[in-house]
């Protein structure tokens, strides 16, 4: 028997071997796929990862400057423009939670990290005020309010690139690093406390009209 009918006759016996060695190469790939979203959603030492990095850190910052501006008055234009930018930042903050979900090790586990927990919260805002009907723009105003002022905590999102090896893409100094990331926790303390002040005392107080204001106070006091 010729070695080519040996082989056929061994695939017709074997039929669910060679099914098997089909998936296992696909779940390979798969893993290989997983692997590398991983890889690049933590990674900040090659230039896509380095270029990931600065893409979020630039959005966070978006959204920071978006919670900051929306506490002045503007004309129904430029809220109008603001909100569609807004969206479009969430949609994309939504995107790289769903990524860092996927490459996860152990997802439920990433699901209960604090660092997920900052990244909901940093979007449920938006997508509550998304599904809400437009009536209830006018008869709660209030709880409108609350749930813009949760906007505030966007600002935590940047914790995760001050970790001690990544701080600046680990370009800063050893010595320096404990001194940037004190700062840099006073700063998102302190945003975060302007941002409820404001919420708080914007109705009763006439001296706090805008989130300047309410940093002011915060500050001074």
């Amino acid at each position: 028997m010729s070695g080519h009918q040996l082989k056929a006759n061994q695939t017709r016996a074997n039929p669910k071997k060679e099914a098997s060695g089909k998936g296992g190469k696909k779940s390979s790939q798969a893993r290989s796929l997983r692997e590398t979203v991983q890889f690049y959603m933590i990674d900040f030492r090659t230039p896509l990862g380095k270029a990931i990095d600065i893409f979020i850190i630039l959005l966070n910052l978006l959204v920071v400057m978006l919670f900051v501006i929306e506490t002045y008055p503007l004309s129904a234009g430029t809220q109008e423009i603001l909100w569609r930018t807004e969206v479009a930042a969430v949609s994309l903050f939504i995107i790289e939670y769903l990524l860092r979900l996927y490459g996860a090790p152990d997802r439920w586990a990433y699901v209960k990290d604090g660092y997920s927990i900052i990244d909901i919260v940093a979007i449920m805002p938006t997508l509550v005020l998304m599904v809400l009907p437009a009536t209830f723009f006018t008869h709660d105003i209030r709880f409108i309010q609350t749930i813009r002022v949760m906007a505030a905590f966007r600002i935590f999102r940047f914790l995760r690139f001050m970790a001690k090896d990544h701080l600046l893409f680990g370009m800063i100094s050893p010595g320096m690093i404990n001194v940037a990331r004190l700062v840099a926790s006073i700063f998102i303390i302190l945003f975060v406390y302007s941002g409820l002040f404001y919420f708080v005392e914007e109705p009763l107080n006439p001296d706090v009209q805008n989130f300047g204001d309410a940093f002011y106070f915060v500050v001074v006091a």
